[in-house]
């Protein structure tokens, strides 16, 4: 059953599905913006289980795919870039 879809905004996009507790990995382009509040969530371990992050390496545990996105550094707008690696 499908619960929840997350879109992250930007020049890219990476659009997730939370099916059962698992996510689904729709699309995951080179590069996209998450929002800074998003970041901080996930380091604090109050975001998806499926969602990991280990300095500027987000890593997204997909039920179909990992993706694994690199952050640029932070230029005070509220929102990272990050691309894949």
């Amino acid at each position: 059953m499908l619960k929840t879809e997350v879109a992250v905004p930007g020049p890219g996009q990476c659009l997730l599905h939370n099916i059962d507790g698992r996510l689904l990995v729709e699309r995951a382009d080179p590069s996209i913006l998450l929002a800074d509040a998003l970041v901080s969530q996930i380091r604090a371990g109050r975001a998806h289980r499926d969602l990991h992050l280990d300095g500027d390496v987000l890593a997204i545990d997909g039920e179909n795919q990992r993706v694994v996105y690199r952050f640029e550094p932070a230029d005070g707008s509220g929102y990272r870039l990050a691309r894949l690696t």
